[in-house]
C-alpha cells in the first residue's frame, strides 16, 4: 500500500514508480517530484524559524559603546598610579594592580565569560576586591618612632584610667584636698590630717571625713572636718563641711 499513490488528475491508485498513470495518461513522477518540495518546505521554514528564535544575532556596538567600555580600565589605573606615586609599593601589591586592570580589559572580559560562564558583574566585583587589596598592602609599615609613640600614648591612657577609678582612702583625700584647697584664706597652710580621716562604703559610693588644718581670717591654724562624697567611680559629689 506504501507503493501506491493517487493521481491528481483523475484520483486513480497507481504505482509509485509508474512512468504515467495507465488511467488518464498524467506523469506519475513529477508528481512525486512536487509532492516531496511541499514536504520538505514547511520543515526548512519551521527550521529556520526555530533558529531565528533562539539563536540572537550579536549586537553591534557603536565607537562610543566600545570606547565606553575602556573607562573603567583608565579610572582604576590612573587611581592605582596615584597611590603608587604617594605610597611605596611592593611587587604583592603591583601583582594585584596589573589582575584588577586586566579583569577589567574588555577583550579579556568577553574571553573570560565564554570560557567559564562568568557574567561581567562579577569580574567588576572581584576587580573593586583586588583594588582594595592593593591598597592594603601598598599601606607603608610605620616607623618604629610613630610605634613607640603609640605604644607610649596607650600607656599613659591606660595609667590615667587606673588613677581616675582609683578609689583608695589616699586617692579620695588628695582629691577632695585639690577641690577645698582653692577656697581657703591661706591655701598653702592646708595640711591634712591622714591618721583622723575615715573612708567608708555607702549604698552610692564612697563617703570620706576628712580632717585638716588650715588658717583662718585672724592668721589661727585651725582644725577644721569635711565631709566628701564620691561615686563608685570615685568622682566627687559633694562636700560639706562638718564644723
Amino acid at each position: 500500500m506504501d507503493n501506491l499513490i493517487s493521481c491528481e488528475d483523475c484520483g486513480k491508485s497507481v504505482s509509485r514508480r509508474a512512468l504515467a498513470c495507465p488511467n488518464c495518461g498524467s506523469p506519475i513522477q513529477e508528481q512525486n517530484i512536487h509532492k516531496e518540495t511541499l514536504e520538505e518546505e514547511p520543515i526548512k521554514e519551521l527550521a529556520v524559524v526555530t533558529l531565528k528564535k533562539y539563536i540572537k544575532p550579536e549586537p553591534v556596538k557603536s565607537n562610543f559603546q566600545k570606547g565606553l567600555s575602556w573607562f573603567p580600565v583608565l579610572i582604576v589605573g590612573l587611581f592605582i598610579i596615584f597611590i603608587m606615586v604617594v605610597l611605596s609599593v611592593t611587587s604583592v601589591s603591583l601583582l594585584l594592580a596589573v589582575t584588577a586592570i586586566a579583569l577589567l580589559l574588555p577583550p579579556a572580559q568577553e574571553e573570560i565569560a565564554e570560557h567559564f560562564s562568568i557574567n561581567k558583574l562579577v569580574l567588576y566585583v572581584i576587580s573593586g576586591i583586588l583594588v582594595l587589596f592593593f591598597m592594603v598592602a601598598s599601606t607603608p609599615e610605620p616607623s618604629p618612632e610613630v610605634v613607640a609613640k603609640r605604644e607610649a600614648e596607650r600607656a599613659s591612657q591606660k595609667e590615667a584610667k587606673s588613677v581616675s577609678e582609683d578609689t583608695s582612702k589616699a586617692m579620695l583625700a588628695m582629691r577632695c584636698e585639690l577641690t577645698i584647697k582653692p577656697q581657703l584664706k591661706n591655701p598653702k597652710s592646708m595640711d591634712v590630717d591622714f591618721s583622723a580621716t575615715r573612708r567608708y562604703s555607702t549604698s552610692t559610693g564612697f563617703n570620706l571625713e576628712m580632717s585638716y588644718y588650715a588658717e583662718n581670717s585672724f592668721g589661727a591654724n585651725m582644725i577644721n572636718k569635711a565631709l566628701c562624697e564620691f561615686d563608685k567611680s570615685g568622682n566627687l559629689i559633694n562636700i560639706t563641711s562638718l564644723e
